[in-house]
């Protein structure tokens, strides 16, 4: 609540109950956590934990994964309950601090009234339970149905036991490894061969100016393992008419395979049009164990079947071993998603595609960088993946937010530092001057931009006169209405100069109507009420005071 006070960008929330009015929840996010809710928020996991406060309040967790790779607290929340009305009340406070931005996916425990909520505040999210809480829900509907022996055999690769004598066998040998990485220390080289700073020099470059130092490590790391492959031309046709399907070790997925296919050729390729694709590469390792597809379409575009660059966001080691044999193949730093950016360079977004080449490493069978300003297209690619959520909108509202939350910790000191001293009246004085010029500022811009977009439309204004005494050479006019449009000069003078005599003809007989009042005090307005047998004014013929004697 302080910190609120202090800053009042700083979301707190809370949630009373009774007649006594007892907090049952309450939610708080910084303008830190705002902000990173706004960059990342496309991924969001939520956990609770146990009643361990002095109140039995659960406490629940919201975290994000940053541009940096790490973890970060998003929102934090205790709660007396955790039942469907809790957690819609807990996700409309998020959205409330954050602008109604809604996650993409969100990862949960398999907890049936937080799926609710989930499902009621946020429907356009894709919810998922944990690993963890997968395998408790296997083991509760498994464990039923095989029993004994056949639960044991099919945990028997994911035994903890096992896990811990083989850490009990390296820490006996553990002595020996130290020994053993103190005579690797003082080795010449003990360092990872940087290939891609003598083969990928320019991306690297471009690589550096974008990406975090987590992202650029990982990037570097698949361009020097791309040393570890061959690259051979395929055909489309032949390559799907031979429907391969690799076949995984007993007991292992794709997944969990080194460098393993995690999609076949015919399904990469589904979704895109056959006219798009330039070429198709068959990428193998060294000691053939491993082989991949690499479609090249488009411009600069490419998809390999190990989907690096749909999971992880990054380009594969397969593609940069095309781009040396390949001058079709071009890395554009578009592929990589904004989401591990620079903070400095998501704010130039705009500027990414237009002004940033595509860099090939080899042309005319010669190697050498070349750079090419081409024309990016990440629909399909972003139809895959997601779109980037962090949008110019957005970007625009929280740097608004940002503005906003620091100058009101600016005027509050200011404010404090016044009144202490004595010099509120000056303080009243400097921010009225600021606000007229700021106002005045505002106005000629509106003016000014209003005038410079219409100036080669406007035109007169339409006058309209209505019934009553015209002119004399409108008399042919009279009981009608006739609207007006004065298009030149010479008639709007001759008009202001009849409106100007009318006017001092008013004056003069006004004047004259005031000079001619008699001695009775009747005015000269009562002329036109004469008596009919004594012509006198002020009296008629039945009223005649003559006329009775």
């Amino acid at each position: 609540m302080n910190q609120q006070q202090e800053n009042p960008t700083f979301h707190v929330d809370a949630r009373f109950e009774g007649h006594d009015n007892h907090l049952v929840g309450l939610c708080w996010m910084s303008p830190n956590q705002q902000e990173l809710w706004a960059r990342f928020h496309d991924v969001i996991l939520l956990d609770t934990t146990a009643k361990t406060n002095r109140f039995s309040m659960i406490l629940c967790v919201v975290i994000l994964v940053d541009n940096h790779n790490r973890s970060r607290l998003a929102a934090t929340a205790i709660v007396s309950d955790e039942t469907k009305d809790t957690f819609s009340w807990l996700f409309a406070s998020i959205s409330k601090a954050t602008g109604g931005l809604a996650p993409s996916l969100l990862y949960t425990d398999a907890d049936p009234a937080m799926i609710a909520a989930a499902r009621s505040s946020w429907p356009a999210t894709k919810h998922h339970f944990c690993l963890f809480h997968i395998r408790k829900n296997l083991e509760k509907h498994f464990l039923s149905k095989y029993h004994g022996e056949k639960w044991k055999k099919f945990f028997a690769t994911f035994c903890s036991t096992q896990l811990e004598r083989t850490i009990e066998r390296l820490l006996e040998k553990e002595s020996r490894y130290v020994r053993l990485n103190e005579t690797i220390g003082k080795l010449p080289v003990s360092q990872e061969e940087d290939y891609y700073n003598h083969y990928f020099k320019e991306v690297d470059v471009l690589c550096q100016q974008f990406l975090t130092p987590a992202v650029l490590k990982l990037q570097r790391h698949e361009m020097n393992r791309s040393m570890h492959y061959r690259c051979h031309i395929a055909n489309l046709e032949n390559e799907l008419q031979k429907q391969e399907t690799a076949e995984s070790p007993t007991g292992m997925f794709s997944e969990d395979m080194f460098d393993a296919c995690v999609i076949e050729l015919a399904q990469l390729i589904a979704d895109l049009d056959l006219t798009r694709i330039n070429e198709l590469w068959r990428v193998s390792s060294i000691n053939k164990k491993s082989k991949h597809f690499i479609v090249l379409y488009d411009n600069t575009m490419h998809l390999c079947t190990c989907l690096t660059l749909i999971s992880h966001g990054l380009v594969c080691r397969h593609f940069f071993a095309v781009m040396l044999v390949s001058s079709i193949s071009k890395f554009h730093i578009g592929l990589i998603p904004r989401r591990w950016y620079t903070n400095a360079k998501v704010m130039e977004m705009d500027l990414i595609f237009s002004h940033t080449p595509a860099i090939s490493v080899i042309s005319d069978n010669e190697f050498g960088m070349v750079e090419y300003m081409v024309e990016v297209d990440l629909s399909h690619l972003e139809n895959i993946r997601g779109h980037h959520v962090f949008t110019k909108e957005i970007c625009q509202e929280m740097t608004r937010k940002q503005q906003w939350g620091k100058t009101f910790g600016i005027m509050k000191k200011t404010l404090d530092l016044a009144i202490e001293t004595g010099r509120i009246e000056e303080l009243y004085e400097l921010h009225e001057n600021l606000a007229k010029e700021l106002e005045s500022e505002m106005v000629q811009i509106v003016q000014g931009d209003h005038n410079t977009e219409f100036a080669q439309t406007i035109s007169n204004p339409v006058r309209i006169i209505t019934k009553g005494q015209k002119p004399k050479n409108m008399s042919g006019n009279k009981g009608k209405r006739k609207q007006i449009h004065e298009s030149t000069n010479n008639k709007e003078n001759n008009i202001a100069e009849e409106l100007s005599h009318k006017k001092l003809r008013k004056a003069l007989n006004t004047v004259d109507e005031e000079l001619n009042v008699n001695v009775d005090g009747e005015s000269s307005k009562s002329k036109s009420r004469r008596c009919g047998t004594c012509n006198q004014i002020g009296h008629n013929m039945r009223t005649c005071p003559n006329e009775k004697n």
